[in-house]
């Protein structure tokens, strides 16, 4: 078997079995939560606060490194505009390691790591870390109903 066939019969069984795990439950919360996070960062990275606070449920708990327990949208968008202005973040980015749905289906969790580039008065640093948050389904859509972080 040739190098190049072995390759392209590699490659079609890995898109199967994607194609297998997005069909499932799970598979759609993660491509849907994948999808949902992709927006976050992308808000992050421009500074808007209101998409970023449309994320997150109501009544959700936030557990920012640093700080003491948020509890809803008010204190989160607080703590987003302070962290999002001073230092000014240059980028964010975060990758989803595992996520899990619960028997249910109204709850998943999210694990996975970060990498922030922040700018300051020492020029630019790079921060990795780590994160868990937990997804709640309300009226059909996926929102923040806890979040915690924090460096490495």
């Amino acid at each position: 078997m040739t190098r190049n066939l072995r390759i392209a019969i590699v490659a079609s069984l890995l898109l199967l079995a994607c194609d297998a795990l997005a069909a499932t439950p799970e598979g759609e919360v993660r491509a849907r939560i994948e999808a949902l996070q992709r927006q976050w960062v992308e808000a992050v990275n421009r500074g808007d606060v209101d998409t970023i606070l449309d994320l997150y449920a109501e009544d959700a708990w936030f557990l920012p490194a640093g700080s003491p327990p948020l509890h809803g949208r008010d204190e989160i968008r607080d703590w987003w505009q302070r962290t999002l202005s001073d230092p000014p973040w240059r980028t964010l980015r975060f990758y989803p390691v595992a996520v899990r749905l619960a028997d249910g289906g109204d709850l998943a969790y999210d694990i996975g790591v970060s990498r922030t580039t922040r700018s300051g008065p020492d020029g630019e640093t790079v921060e990795r870390g780590k994160y868990l948050i937990v997804w709640e389904r309300i009226d059909g859509e996926w929102k923040v109903a806890a979040d915690a972080f924090n460096s490495d």
